[in-house]
């Protein structure tokens, strides 16, 4: 199953889906702790004041999500072996350690974004030298 596949890629979407499981955990425990306190956010307002705070709101939580679409898109290129898309992902990590907004957490996945980088340049490599006519 994993002959021919590169340990390095494998090496960084494990990690990368260690740490989303573990900040999921972690927001999972927190949300209880907001929703119990009592506190009312949705008479805050109407109109563009409204508005503003659902852009703001859509933001925040597609950053939040960030980290599980990338272990996807890093899982799916590591199966099907799609150089690029182990880019995506590489490059994807390093935005999720920059950009979270979650928590310290975040920054541990600047080491599956290294992996992911070696990853790429080795199946890229791979690649290359399977079909020479590629270039």
């Amino acid at each position: 199953m994993l002959n021919n596949r590169n340990l390095f890629s494998l090496a960084a979407h494990a990690l990368a889906t260690i740490v989303s499981t573990s900040i999921a955990v972690g927001l999972m425990s927190k949300s209880a702790d907001v929703f119990n306190a009592g506190t009312d956010t949705v008479e805050s307002g109407a109109g563009i004041f409204s508005l503003i705070l659902w852009l703001i709101a859509a933001v925040l939580f597609a950053i939040a999500l960030m980290p599980f679409i990338t272990v996807i898109v890093g899982w799916f290129s590591f199966f099907a072996r799609i150089p690029w898309l182990t880019l995506t992902a590489a490059i994807c990590y390093a935005l999720v350690a920059l950009l979270g907004a979650s928590s310290v957490e975040n920054l541990y996945f600047l080491p599956s974004a290294a992996l992911g980088f070696v990853g790429w340049l080795q199946e890229r490599k791979t690649k290359l030298s399977d079909n020479p006519k590629a270039n």
